[in-house]
């Protein structure tokens, strides 16, 4: 009965793939590489708040680091999972 279970699993997150494929594709509409970019962000947010668990937050932009305090050139979506952030402070 699990394997049935885990096949129509693969089968959702396959079908929310191409849904999502086809919303970006969309974004080409725009002729400006940042709106394209601003559009398809928003669309992979939509999907990650219905997604991930209760206890995290997911959010555009941010500043992220490593231990060494290089920066990154680049930062589209931010996860912060809340028990994460009582556990180390």
């Amino acid at each position: 009965m699990g394997a049935l279970f885990f096949e129509r699993l693969k089968k959702y997150y396959s079908d929310i793939g191409d849904e999502l494929l086809n919303r970006s594709k969309c974004a080409n509409i725009f002729p400006n590489p940042t709106d394209k970019g601003t559009n398809r962000e928003e669309i992979y947010l939509n999907f990650l708040k219905d997604h991930i668990p209760l206890g995290c937050n997911i959010f555009l932009g941010g500043f992220l680091f490593n231990k060494k305090g290089d920066e990154s050139k680049q930062m589209i979506l931010s996860l912060l999972a809340i028990q994460l952030l009582n556990t180390i402070f």
